[in-house]
């Protein structure tokens, strides 16, 4: 049986609460977590930075050097390489499709990813949008609300 663990040099906020789902889950180095965050993952490599009030559920993997704003709630989620996530943003969904989010993407404020969205390699998605899943490409929709 595997244990969790929490690398060397690695900050956690105030008031945060961390679930480890699986027994081998793991937070790497130098990892930073906001105050009121509330995580559920299976691996947070090194490097990650996260705001305060994140709330990760189920998480599958956020990749190194990736940083995850204030104020975001993601489901069952892969994220990349040196990924960023604006604040306020709302990524898949717990018991749902995962999403998979490539290296080197950035998404805007207050966006919405779906499940069952694959976002490649270095693209940009623009702030208030809706993300859906299509086999060919994500649909990038504004958001009206």
């Amino acid at each position: 049986m595997s244990e969790s663990t929490i690398g060397s040099c690695t900050r956690i906020g105030d008031g945060t609460k961390i679930d480890f789902p699986w027994s081998s889950s793991i937070i790497g180095s130098a990892v930073a977590i906001g105050s009121r965050c509330k995580l559920s993952a299976g691996a947070i490599d090194d490097g990650v930075k996260m705001g305060d009030d994140v709330t990760l559920q189920y998480c599958r993997r956020i990749l190194r050097l990736s940083r995850i704003e204030s104020g975001v709630t993601m489901g069952a989620v892969y994220i990349g390489t040196k990924t960023v996530i604006g604040r306020g943003s709302a990524i898949g969904a717990i018991l749902s499709d995962d999403v998979l989010i490539g290296n080197h993407v950035r998404v805007g404020e207050n966006t919405i990813v779906r499940p069952g969205v694959m976002i490649p390699h270095n693209w940009e998605i623009p702030s208030n949008t809706i993300v859906n899943p299509h086999p060919d490409r994500p649909i990038i929709i504004p958001r009206t609300s």
